[in-house]
């Protein structure tokens, strides 16, 4: 179904296999499909759409159910994660410094342990492409690098909860949102 609505909103092909996990189950950052049925709690959604040649790639959390403060409270961080990434972007700055910046940002929220990934990738003829945010990566950020920001948490037995939004660096140097969820819309 998914890869059938992205073909006819123009998708050449997918970049990828969609990422579709409930339940206990998106406690797995990558975790597979199953013919199981969809469970209460998280649902994650990652999904992209390869156009001309070049990739999307983003990733949702949907409750199945009304969301617990629990899971409100772990929304917000990972909402606070994106905006507090987005100040730190700035050209020349290496990409590792704003990897540390989300990883000290959650370990002062307790939840550091559960943020099992980097924080996001370059975007462009291929879906995973250089830079990777991650805690080693010594590249820079500059005018015109598209990448995503993708903080997640992952809490064993209980579930997780991932957005994955893509970026621009414009010629003024802010990051700018290519795309972005609210309230279950998705905008330009």
């Amino acid at each position: 179904e998914i890869e059938y609505l992205l073909r006819k909103k123009g998708s050449d092909t997918l970049p990828f296999p969609p990422i579709v996990a409930s339940g206990e189950s998106s406690s797995l950052p990558h975790a597979r499909p199953q013919k199981n049925i969809i469970e209460k709690g998280p649902l994650i959604v990652d999904i992209g759409a390869k156009v001309e040649g070049y990739c999307s790639d983003i990733t949702l959390t949907f409750f199945l159910e009304s969301q617990s403060r629990k899971w409100k409270e772990r929304e917000n961080l990972i909402d606070e994660a994106i905006e507090k990434a987005l100040s730190l972007i700035e050209p020349g700055k290496e990409v590792r410094e704003v990897f540390h910046g989300i990883s000290s940002f959650f370990q002062k929220n307790r939840v550091r342990e559960n943020f099992l990934h980097a924080l996001g990738h370059g975007v462009g003829i291929e879906v995973h492409e250089r830079p990777y945010l991650s805690w080693k990566e010594k590249e820079k950020f500059r005018v015109g690098m598209v990448f995503t920001l993708e903080p997640g948490l992952y809490f064993p037995g209980e579930g997780g909860i991932r957005k994955e939004i893509m970026v621009y660096i414009n010629e003024k140097g802010k990051p700018v949102k290519i795309w972005e969820e609210k309230n279950g819309v998705c905008g330009y």
